[in-house]
C-alpha cells in the first residue's frame, strides 16, 4: 500500500517515516539553535552537554545530523543508544561503541583499556566524542562511572567529550544532591519544546519536499488539524500524515483534505476504544487499528452457592453453620459391694447408661461445646422399691443361709435387708463360695 501511494503522489521516499533521518531534519528555529549549542560545545571542548526534550521532539535525528558533521573531523564518534537501568558499568558500553576489543573483562582491565585509547587517540591529535541517547535511564552509578572517567581531561587539553541525550526526567535526576559534582561539570545544555502551529505546517511541507513530492498535498485547514490532536510533537505527526496518505490514495484523491483527516482521527479513536465483551483489535498500522467485527460474550458459567439458612424470628441470614457429631465417653462402671463377705455375683453394678449421640449445631464462630458431665451419684437407700417383680424376688444368700434369717430386725420397722436385691438365680452363673468370716461390715444403715 505505501509502495504505491508512492507513485500516486509522485515521491521518491517515504515522506513521513517512522526511523531518524537526518536528511529529514527540519531546522526550526529551536532545532537550528540547538545544533548550534551543539557544534559550539565541540569547538569549545566542552567536557559535558545536555540535549533534552519530549518524547518524538527530534532528539535521536538532531544527533545523527551533528554526526554527520564531524565525520569529517579528527573526532572518534561512539553512540550508545540502548542506554536503560540494568546498567552495571559503563565501561564494556563504550568500549563497544568505540569499536575497542580488550581481552581482559575485568572492572579495571576495561578501565585501563578506555585510558589507553584516549590517550593514544589524544596523542595523535583527535578527541574521542560519546554521546549516550535516552541518558535518563542511566542510574546515579552509571552517571558517576562517566564522571570519574572524565577525570582524564586536563584543565588545557581535553581528550574525552560526554553529550547526554534524554527526556525531561534526565534534567531532574541531574538535580539529585548525590549528582551535584556531575551538574557543574555541564557547561552546554538545550532544551526541544513542541512545534508551534506554523512550525508545524512549515514541517510538513519540508519533509513532503524533501521526499520529492508536492508540498499542497496537505491543505492549511488539514495541517492545523493535524497539530491540534499531535500538540506538536514531530514524531506524532508523522503517525497522523503517513495515515492521511494511505487513506486519500485509497479514495483515489490527490490532496489531503480536512475531511480525511477528520476519517483517519475518527478511525484512530475507534481503534483504541476499549468496549466491554469486545474482541481484541486486530493488527496496528501505522498506530491505526483495523476494526473488528463485535461477537456476542458467551454466557458466563453459573455459580452454584447452598441457600443459606435464615432465622425465623429476624429473618438474617446467619453465617455457616458446620455440623459438628459430639459422643461423649461413657463413666467407667462403679461397684459398690453389699458386703465384705458378699460374693462377686451379689455385687450391685451401678452404671451410667451412656447417652445417645447428640448431633449439634455449632456456629462457625460459636466455641467448642463442653463436654457433658456425669450427674452425681446418690447413695443406695434401703427404702426404695425393687425394680424386680415381686414373683422373681428371692431372698440374698451368703454362704448356705439367706439374707435376713437369723439376724436381728431392723430397726424403726424398716424394710428387711433383702429387699432390692436380685438373687443368684440358675441363669447366672454361681461364683466362687468364699469361707464365711467372724466379722461383719454392715454398709447400708446410716
Amino acid at each position: 500500500m505505501k509502495a504505491l501511494y508512492l507513485n500516486h503522489f509522485h515521491f521518491q521516499s517515504m515522506p513521513f517515516a517512522m526511523s531518524p533521518d537526518s536528511a529529514f531534519l527540519y531546522e526550526s528555529a529551536q532545532h537550528s539553535a540547538a545544533l548550534t549549542m551543539l557544534e559550539f560545545a565541540m569547538e569549545s571542548q566542552a567536557p559535558f552537554c545536555l540535549l533534552t526534550g519530549e518524547i518524538g521532539s527530534g532528539k535521536t535525528t538532531l544527533i545523527r545530523r551533528l554526526i554527520r558533521m564531524v565525520s569529517d573531523r579528527p573526532v572518534n564518534v561512539g553512540l550508545v543508544s540502548h542506554t536503560h537501568g540494568r546498567f552495571k558499568s559503563i565501561h564494556p558500553w563504550a568500549l563497544s561503541a568505540l569499536g575497542i576489543v580488550d581481552d581482559d573483562e575485568s572492572e579495571i582491565g576495561q578501565f585501563e583499556a578506555l585510558n589507553d585509547f584516549f590517550m593514544r587517540e589524544y596523542g595523535r591529535g583527535r578527541r574521542t566524542l560519546l554521546i549516550f541517547d535516552e541518558a535518563q535511564n542511566l542510574s546515579v552509578l552509571t552517571l558517576e562511572e562517566l564522571r570519574l572517567l572524565s577525570n582524564i581531561n586536563s584543565e588545557k587539553n581535553v581528550a574525552l567529550q560526554i553529550i547526554l541525550v534524554g527526556q525531561p526526567e534526565l534534567r531532574q535526576k541531574l538535580q539529585l544532591p548525590e549528582l551535584k559534582q556531575f551538574a557543574q561539570r555541564v557547561s552546554i545544555d538545550f532544551h526541544l519544546n513542541a512545534l508551534g502551529l506554523p512550525e508545524s505546517e512549515a514541517y510538513v511541507r519540508h519533509r513532503l519536499k524533501v521526499a520529492g513530492g508536492s508540498e499542497a498535498i496537505f491543505d492549511r485547514q488539514s495541517i492545523k488539524l493535524i497539530h491540534e490532536h499531535s500538540g506538536g510533537i514531530p514524531r506524532v505527526m508523522n503517525q497522523l500524515c503517513d495515515l492521511c496518505l494511505v487513506y486519500a490514495y485509497a479514495e483515489g484523491r490527490s490532496q489531503v483534505s480536512a475531511s480525511i483527516v477528520e476519517e483517519v482521527l475518527k478511525d484512530k479513536s475507534r481503534g483504541f476504544a476499549i468496549e466491554p465483551a469486545a474482541p481484541k483489535a486486530g493488527p496496528a498500522i501505522n498506530g491505526a487499528t483495523a476494526p473488528v467485527p463485535k461477537t456476542a460474550a458467551p454466557p458466563a458459567p453459573p455459580i452454584r452457592t447452598a441457600a443459606p439458612a435464615t432465622v425465623p424470628s429476624t429473618g438474617m441470614k446467619p453465617p455457616p453453620t458446620v455440623q459438628r457429631t459430639v459422643t461423649p465417653v461413657p463413666p467407667p462402671t462403679v461397684q459398690r459391694a453389699v458386703s465384705a463377705v458378699a460374693p462377686a455375683s451379689a455385687a450391685r453394678t451401678a452404671s451410667a447408661v451412656p447417652p445417645a449421640t447428640v448431633t449439634q449445631t455449632v456456629s462457625a464462630k460459636a466455641p467448642p461445646a463442653a463436654p457433658q458431665s456425669m450427674p452425681p451419684m446418690q447413695p443406695p437407700s434401703l427404702a426404695a422399691a425393687d425394680e424386680n417383680p415381686p414373683a422373681a424376688r428371692r431372698p440374698q444368700t451368703i454362704g448356705r443361709l439367706p439374707l435376713g434369717i437369723g439376724m436381728p430386725p431392723p430397726k424403726n420397722g424398716s424394710a428387711p435387708l433383702q429387699a432390692g436385691f436380685q438373687p443368684a438365680g440358675p441363669d447366672r452363673a454361681q461364683p466362687k463360695q468364699r469361707p464365711a468370716k467372724t466379722h461383719r461390715s454392715w454398709f447400708f444403715f446410716s
